[in-house]
């Protein structure tokens, strides 16, 4: 009887120490992650991607210069565009530009970038212009297939601008109609987002 005694008594004396030690861990790994999380906040950003991925986040470094990253990004699409005239390669060729070019616009909407630094760059692109620039762009120009892309915060923050939240209205009443099952869904979400005004 004594060894099954002391099998229980081992085996409880385990699972103690388990839970113990599980708990324990917690306290003993938190200095770890604050050491990660200090070097990820002290990593340097150098890139657009890397600024969008870390300012949605809202894990910037503290010394991050958003506006220096995001003219040395516009600066290149620009350098570019002129190299590409030069050399008679046409806009097509380079598909995913105005793409590249509309999530720093929608990221600079969100984050509220003041007209003083965002004006620079006025005309790189009509999405841009929608965004950024929305009293002097041509509704004409809206293409409806951008606001698939949009997330509901940003969908929510253009409601708050009564100039864009009519074009994109008008451009749902007038092309909406013509989208697939799950594109039709998405727009009658935005169109019901929008007319949310309370």
């Amino acid at each position: 009887m004594e060894n099954v005694d002391a099998i229980y008594k081992v085996e409880s004396n385990f699972v103690d120490e388990l839970n113990l030690s599980r708990n324990g861990m917690v306290k003993e790994i938190k200095p770890e992650f604050d050491i990660i999380k200090l070097c990820l906040q002290k990593h340097s950003i150098n890139t657009v991607h890397e600024l969008l991925s870390r300012g949605y986040e809202n894990s910037l470094p503290v010394d991050c210069n958003e506006k220096e990253i995001i003219e040395k990004f516009f600066a290149n699409i620009l350098k570019e565009r002129q190299e590409n005239s030069d050399s008679k390669i046409t806009k097509n060729t380079f598909l995913s530009e105005d793409q590249k070019i509309a999530e720093v616009a929608a990221y600079m909407f969100m984050k509220e970038m003041p007209y003083e630094f965002t004006k620079s760059y006025n005309s790189i692109s009509d999405e841009y212009d929608f965004l950024l620039n929305p009293n002097d762009f041509d509704s004409k120009k809206l293409e409806i297939e951008w606001i698939f892309s949009y997330s509901n915060d940003l969908i929510n923050k253009i409601r708050d601008n009564e100039n864009q939240r009519k074009m994109i209205l008008t451009a749902i009443n007038n092309k909406g109609l013509s989208y697939e099952k799950e594109k039709m869904a998405r727009l009658f979400q935005i169109y019901i987002m929008l007319n949310n005004t309370d």
